[in-house]
């Protein structure tokens, strides 16, 4: 039946109907189709079931593998044998010089063909005979028993795992089948590979490094890696223009991005300054404005019997105006003396005054600083003075400390003429302010004792603080909205207080907009806005470098340490994103360590300049195809490594990725490992191993074989296969 010993079919296992033939040996085979000693087999459904199952049967795989045949393998039978190898090639080579010999010449250009074939070349000769022989059912169940062991490994991986689950499995830790994303964007960018790239497999490197430091290796080698790097720049140059169009340096990024943030920062203003230019012109209009308290003044502090005193020592010093001092000769002797009732102010509360000021004042500076005072004025020394002389008249003292009053008590109930004047103001939606002004005071002096005179001046914050402590209880809505707005920078730097005053001083302004109609709060919320806008811009741009690379730089470091700034930028100026990216990039792509220092970039820096679907993923296998390459040059021993490979006579067949590459020369090597087909058979067979079905390993050489012949490279074969015309070695 064919079986290793011990070994039987399960049931199940077996169509209906059939039993399973032996499965052809190829040496015997080939030796009674070229002796024409054949029987020809009928052409049944029954018998290509028959060849068919015998081809892909799991208990024939047991013929193959290279045990002993007391233990269920093929012993010296098997297939792979290098002996076996050899004559199953050599009876092939005698069909195709006999053929030759009957002037058969298609038949004999064929035979020739798969005498250099190991293991399938003498299959396929035998199928041939087969056909030669007609028997077609036969020819068709061994076709496809070898279509379902090369074109489905997967398949007969399948099958075979029951009974030899080493024959089913690669090898643990072998490189996966699968294409890696770098290679699928290289194919998508027309970048020209070699098999050492695409495969990431060591000894494919090394064969290709040895073979492109060959001498004819070189040549085939230096213009394919110059054009895999134009093609690379090509590529990185197509994401540099999806990230912005226009070529862009990182001095000229940073410049942009300080000037659009200049002119969005002037932009805010001229919108901010049209919104309250707009309320001030409704605060003018006639039916906009009202009359407000004014500031209090030291007077309305004076009880009614003091008021009363210091205007009549007004009326007193206007009814006894200054006259010039007259003399004449006097009494006695020959010196001179005043003219009584001359030379004087006229009023002797005068006298009273200038002694406890301790002032040469004149009697018009004395009643002007009285009347100024009595009409909202300060109260300077003179008028201090006033108020003591005013006090020791209330006393009933007048004739002993302080003049005795000149005028009745009736003169203290008659206002001078600067009283009843207003001290109110006329504004356009007044602001209460006076219930601000506590919380504002210490504010003040604490920014007063703790901030050097320079930042003092140069604080708006201060400033504004002061103008409405020093200012009148009411003042327009314009005015207030302006300060408040500087009183806030102070709020973000001190806190505690000065935020209660905001919030305050805030509420305030608000109401004080909404009596004066929607249009005013409309112009009031633009305003607000623009210039809350504006202290942000100018923050983003102060913040930057005033060095533009320097600029770039920053923004783009490593690990994300910028992002908080960079979506700060981001979302001030959008529009300067791609610039940034742009520029990153090109600075990116001129430096040595570009790969490395694409992956320190943070995830999250990635996402803001490249925000656009698969633009980072791309960018990704860019750098990471150009590692790729880097890594292909792994600088092996040199002619040993290659001896090593040559010497192993079963590798062509157990390791086909690796065995096939070494019959070849350098230059052969080079040009058959950056050929498509050849790569991509290396790929395939990468991930075999000793381990995977013979049929699957032999395939595998066949598609490395039939790549080489398609680039033009001629594989010489082990010396095993390369039997001499006078027979096997």
């Amino acid at each position: 039946m064919g079986y290793p010993p011990g070994f039987a079919p399960l049931e199940d296992d077996l169509p209906p109907g059939f039993a399973p033939a032996p499965a052809p040996t190829f040496a015997a085979t080939n030796q009674k189709d070229a002796a024409g000693d054949a029987t020809v087999e009928p052409n049944s459904l029954g018998t290509l079931a028959t060849h068919l199952w015998a081809g892909v049967n799991p208990v024939q795989i047991g013929q193959l593998l290279p045990f002993p045949k007391a233990l269920g393998g093929s012993g010296t039978d098997h297939p792979l044998n290098p002996q076996k190898i050899a004559d199953d090639l050599y009876a092939v080579k005698q069909e195709a010089q006999a053929a030759l010999a009957k002037g058969d010449y298609t038949t004999a250009i064929a035979k020739y063909v798969e005498s250099v074939i190991p293991v399938l070349g003498p299959w396929m000769s035998h199928q041939g005979n087969q056909l030669q022989r007609g028997e077609y059912a036969a020819a068709a169940g061994d076709t496809l028993a070898l279509a379902a062991n090369v074109a489905a490994p997967k398949g007969l991986s399948t099958l075979t795992e029951a009974r030899y689950p080493l024959a089913a499995h690669p090898a643990a830790g072998a490189a996966p089948a699968a294409v890696h994303p770098s290679v699928r964007f290289a194919a998508q960018h027309d970048i020209p590979l070699d098999a050492a790239t695409v495969t990431d497999n060591l000894a494919v490197k090394g064969a290709q490094a040895l073979a492109d430091r060959s001498l004819g290796g070189s040549l085939v080698a230096t213009p394919a890696r110059a054009r895999q790097a134009a093609a690379l720049t090509r590529a990185g140059e197509t994401l540099t223009d999806q990230a912005h169009p226009v070529a862009t340096t990182p001095e000229q990024a940073g410049l942009g991005l300080r000037d659009a943030l200049t002119a969005k920062v002037r932009g805010h203003t001229q919108t901010a300054d049209t919104a309250y230019e707009r309320i001030r012109t409704l605060e003018q209009a006639p039916g906009n404005r009202v009359t407000m308290p004014g500031k209090p003044v030291p007077a309305d502090a004076l009880p009614d019997a003091m008021r009363g005193q210091v205007r009549r020592m007004v009326h007193e010093l206007d009814a006894a105006p200054y006259t010039p001092r007259l003399v004449q000769p006097g009494k006695y002797g020959g010196s001179l003396e005043r003219v009584e009732g001359t030379g004087g102010a006229g009023a002797a509360v005068f006298d009273d005054i200038v002694q406890r000021a301790g002032s040469h004042a004149t009697r018009g500076t004395v009643q002007s600083h009285l009347e100024a005072y009595l009409g909202g004025g300060p109260e300077t020394s003179i008028v201090k003075a006033a108020l003591e002389v005013a006090g020791e008249r209330n006393a009933a003292r007048g004739g002993y400390s302080v003049s005795t009053p000149e005028l009745p008590p009736s003169a203290m109930d008659l206002p001078t003429k600067l009283e009843g004047r207003p001290t109110g103001q006329t504004m356009g939606f007044p602001v209460d302010v006076k219930g601000i002004k506590p919380v504002l005071q210490p504010i003040y002096d604490q920014m007063r004792r703790q901030l050097p005179i320079t930042q003092q001046q140069a604080s708006p914050g201060l400033k504004a603080i002061q103008n409405i402590l020093e200012g009148p209880d009411y003042a327009s809505l314009s005015q207030i909205d302006r300060d408040l707005s500087a009183i806030k920078t102070v709020a973000r730097e001190h806190g505690g207080l000065a935020k209660f005053a905001v919030t305050q001083l805030d509420a305030a302004v608000t109401q004080a907009a909404a009596y004066g109609g929607p249009e005013v709060v409309k112009a009031l919320r633009e305003g607000r806005s623009a210039t809350t806008a504006k202290y942000a811009a100018t923050d983003v741009l102060e913040r930057l470098s005033a060095e533009p690379v320097k600029t770039i730089k920053a923004l783009t470091a490593p690990k994300d340490a910028a992002i908080q700034q960079l979506r700060t930028v981001v979302d001030q100026v959008p529009e300067q994103a791609p610039v940034v990216a742009r520029a990153y990039l090109e600075d990116l792509l001129e430096r040595p360590q570009k790969v490395a220092d694409w992956r320190k970039l943070g995830p999250e820096t990635k996402k803001v300049l490249f925000p656009a679907t698969g633009q980072v993923a791309a960018l990704d296998q860019l750098f990471a195809l150009t590692d790729r390459i880097s890594q292909t040059n792994v600088n092996p021993s040199g002619s040993g490594y290659v001896a090593s490979l040559t010497a192993q006579g079963l590798q062509l067949l157990y390791d086909p990725v690796h065995g096939v590459p070494a019959q070849v020369g350098g230059a052969a090597l080079a040009k058959l490992l950056r050929s498509p087909a050849a790569i991509q058979a290396v790929t395939q067979g990468v991930a075999l191993s000793i381990k995977t079905p013979p049929m699957v390993r032999a395939a595998a050489v066949a598609r490395i074989v039939q790549a080489a012949q398609r680039a033009g490279v001629v594989i010489e074969l082990p010396a095993a296969a390369q039997a001499a015309d006078g027979g096997p070695p």
